[in-house]
């Protein structure tokens, strides 16, 4: 038999579904992308190489600059970043890996904001940099991100400095 209360209770319970449906979907969305998505800017095609390590640099004499379009669409979530980590292994003891991460509005196209990052100093293991937009950031249609990999040093800790991989969480 069923009941006021039986049914009040199915009402709460599926009305609470509904909520943590809902709820769930305004969850944070993680996704990490390879650096082998850069393209060398102009100068640098021919000293950059790419792996399953990402970019690096091949010359001994000069800077590589990359250029970087991350895609957002396929990052769960609403749109609204909430912090970018580069990772990146600097071999060069006189000369970090600098990068510029450029959030793009997606109201108006132009820059919503910038922020820049850059190892510490040569060493042998990776090194993650976090780049969190500013709080009175929009919700970005873009973004995008400028390196520059310093040379090769003979000598120096490990190969070649390189730029690994961007992970980006939404909210």
């Amino acid at each position: 038999m069923i009941t006021t209360k039986r049914i009040g209770f199915a009402l709460v319970l599926l009305l609470g579904l509904g909520l943590h449906g809902r709820a769930h979907a305004q969850t944070a969305g993680v996704s990490s992308v390879s650096a082998i998505i850069c393209n060398p800017v102009a100068g640098s095609g021919g000293i950059i190489n790419y792996s399953q390590y990402g970019v690096n640099n091949t010359s001994t004499t000069a800077t590589a600059t990359i250029e970087c379009s991350v895609p957002l669409g396929q990052v769960p979530g609403n749109g609204t970043l909430s912090l970018v980590q580069i990772t990146m292994y600097d071999r060069n003891p006189s000369s970090d890996v600098v990068c510029i991460a450029t959030g793009v509005s997606a109201v108006s196209g132009g820059v919503d904001w910038t922020a820049t990052v850059h190892t510490d100093g040569a060493t042998s293991g990776p090194q993650t940099r976090n780049v969190t937009p500013p709080s009175s950031a929009g919700t970005i249609d873009a973004l995008r991100i400028h390196c520059t990999v310093p040379p090769i040093v003979s000598g120096s800790i490990g190969d070649n400095s390189h730029v690994v991989a961007f992970k980006v969480t939404t909210l």
